[in-house]
């Protein structure tokens, strides 16, 4: 996760303004609040992410704290975040994230 904010719009501005790709978003709830993250990608093991992380050039990560978390306490926070904006959730098994592809000229983040 690079960045979690509580604007969706300053999300997408953030997204749509680095140079890095393939990015992804979300919706999540955390202290009963709801936000909006950046996340970076989605790794097999805990060292692929860490190398992908280190992968990102400093430049990229000034004024961003980016940690890595599990996909189970993504998976709840984003169940939360949708109960938490009063979305159906009825059983739900599988979670959708928009991603964008830096190499489309025409690309926009939108969450």
């Amino acid at each position: 996760q690079l960045i979690a904010l509580s604007k969706k719009e300053a999300l997408e501005e953030f997204a749509n303004q680095t140079q890095l790709l393939r990015l992804s978003g979300a919706r999540i709830a955390s202290k009963n609040q709801i936000l909006y993250v950046l996340l970076l990608g989605i790794y097999e093991t805990k060292d692929l992410a860490k190398q992908a992380l280190a992968s990102v050039p400093k430049k990229q990560k000034q004024n961003i704290s980016p940690w890595i978390r599990s996909m189970g306490s993504l998976q709840t926070a984003m169940i939360q975040g949708d109960r938490l904006a009063k979305i159906n959730y009825v059983g739900a098994r599988f979670a959708v994230l928009i991603s964008i592809d830096k190499n489309d000229k025409n690309r926009q983040l939108k969450i």
